[in-house]
């Protein structure tokens, strides 16, 4: 909650990691610091998931990050959407139906966890909870 109001209204974000400020910018400055775009596919059917994680590790190029229980697939890429359309396509012509299929950027969670190694206060908790 806190990091979602941050990354709509603050101008300057500190991260601090056991009272030391390990980064400090704006959202999108620390996002790219972390990873740029990511693409990521929800499957219709989650026994196609780790054929469709294949497929974006190889179109993609690099290692995608597969969680079963939203039945998504998420891989780092370089190619913004030229890189999504190619993805859309190896898709399609291996027969992989997607729920959903998208290009994003890290969230300031995402960047939290990326610098410091650990979820950012709370979001534990809502893990656990689930």
């Amino acid at each position: 909650q806190y990091l979602e109001e941050a990354d709509r209204l603050a101008d300057d974000i500190l991260v601090v990691d056991h009272g030391r400020v390990i980064a400090r910018g704006d959202a999108r400055s620390l996002k790219r610091q972390v990873g740029g775009d990511n693409i990521g596919v929800t499957v219709d059917d989650p026994d196609d998931l780790v054929a469709v994680a294949e497929v974006l590790a190889r179109v993609t190029g690099s290692e995608p990050t597969i969680d079963r229980s939203n039945r998504t697939a998420v891989a780092a890429t370089t190619e913004g959407v030229a890189g999504l359309a190619a993805v859309a396509a190896a898709l399609a012509d291996a027969g992989h139906a997607v729920e959903d299929l998208a290009l994003r950027q890290p969230t300031l969670d995402e960047v939290f966890l990326t610098l410091t190694g650990a979820p950012a206060e709370g979001e534990e908790t809502k893990e656990m909870s689930r």
